[in-house]
């Protein structure tokens, strides 16, 4: 609502800045929440929906806010008012419904109700015997995802692959007005709905779910076979075995076909090649850090979330220099460069992950 009603550029700027300092929360929770909620096994199912709906809202916002600024039958702040009342109609479900997830406080509640009921103090949680004061719980929780963003291998290897990729999102808003306008000389209200390209191969990983569901359900019987209680969390990593080389090759594919005599399809191609590419890598990677450090799976998210998003909310303001400085073609290069860089990570860590989790401190040593 500030930001809407704000009259200055550094009025936006302070509004935006709280904006992402408070809606970073649920960004964080949600994840870790459903690592509370569904089994490593059922997680499967539901991250990858999970993150759907989380890049279509990246992708379908420019469509309805490129066509309020390109019209002017409304004002620019329609984009903050419709925000707001989306905002404001998740919000209000979400206080009435929506429960505690972690299991320990549950418990707490649940140890407290029984005093209560039973006059008998003998009912604890196993998390009222540790005494801790909340400034030293909440230096603890500040500090463990800093800590384990510069000292767990995996962290900064996933850290790393998902930044690149949101680079790349993030810079398509300043990228798409380079390529379809200067290029394909589309007009303000045509740019928008060239993002749904990308929705579309967000949309294209849904079938794969099945696919990779069967080769879970394949090493949880070879699992039982060998008497383990269930695979290491490398079989999270199938969907971005599939969908990694997508993300890279679509980066030139855009770079090196955004031209005049090339039709305005191909780039639509790439992008939709993007999507698909990008959220399975997403989805992969965030199914991989839950299960990998499940005891300490909100810190782990966290530390993925403060990378992905600090790395590419600086490359946005830095977007629109490089498309007009290197041109669109080297741009995309240049990332296309770096997503080769981390395209053998998913493969590397399907085959030695079980290794690299030995090194850590945080990280579940099984399977």
């Amino acid at each position: 609502m500030g930001a809407g009603l704000a009259q200055t550029l550094p009025q936006r700027t302070v509004c935006r800045a709280f904006a992402g300092a408070f809606g970073s929360a649920p960004l964080v929770c949600s994840a870790a929440a459903l690592v509370d909620i569904w089994s490593p096994i059922e997680r499967n199912y539901a991250f990858p929906f999970f993150s759907i709906v989380a890049f279509l809202g990246a992708t379908l916002g420019p469509v309805p806010g490129s066509i309020i600024s390109w019209t002017h039958a409304v004002t620019w702040r329609f984009v903050d008012w419709i925000t707001i009342i989306f905002a404001g109609l998740i919000l209000l479900p979400t206080i009435f419904f929506l429960s505690e997830t972690y299991s320990p406080i549950i418990l707490h509640w649940k140890a407290k109700n029984l005093r209560r009921l039973t006059q008998d103090d003998r009912y604890r949680a196993p998390i009222e015997f540790k005494t801790m004061s909340f400034s030293k719980r909440l230096r603890r929780a500040l500090y463990r995802p800093c800590l384990m963003l510069w000292t767990e291998p995996i962290i900064i290897i996933f850290s790393g692959y998902l930044g690149i990729i949101f680079i790349v999102l993030y810079t398509f808003s300043a990228g798409f007005p380079s390529i379809f306008e200067k290029v394909y000389e589309l007009d303000g209200g045509e740019l928008g709905p060239t993002f749904l390209s990308i929705a579309v191969g967000v949309l294209l990983t849904i079938p794969l779910i099945p696919l990779t569901q069967h080769l879970i359900r394949r090493d949880i019987y070879r699992a039982r076979a060998q008497n383990q209680a269930r695979p290491g969390p490398e079989f999270n990593l199938y969907l971005s075995m599939f969908t990694a080389p997508f993300f890279a090759i679509s980066l030139f594919w855009m770079g090196w076909t955004a031209r005049p005599s090339i039709s305005l399809w191909c780039p639509l191609v790439a992008a939709a090649a993007f999507g698909f590419g990008a959220l399975g890598v997403f989805v992969s990677s965030y199914q991989y850090v839950a299960a990998a450090f499940e005891d300490h799976s909100a810190s782990a998210l966290a530390s993925l979330q403060m990378f992905r998003l600090v790395a590419a909310g600086i490359m946005a303001c830095i977007a629109q220099i490089m498309y007009n400085n290197l041109s669109v073609a080297w741009t995309m290069t240049l990332l296309g460069g770096i997503a080769t860089l981390f395209l053998p990570v998913p493969y590397i860590m399907f085959f030695y992950g079980h290794r690299i989790r030995r090194w850590s401190r945080h990280a579940s040593c099984d399977g």
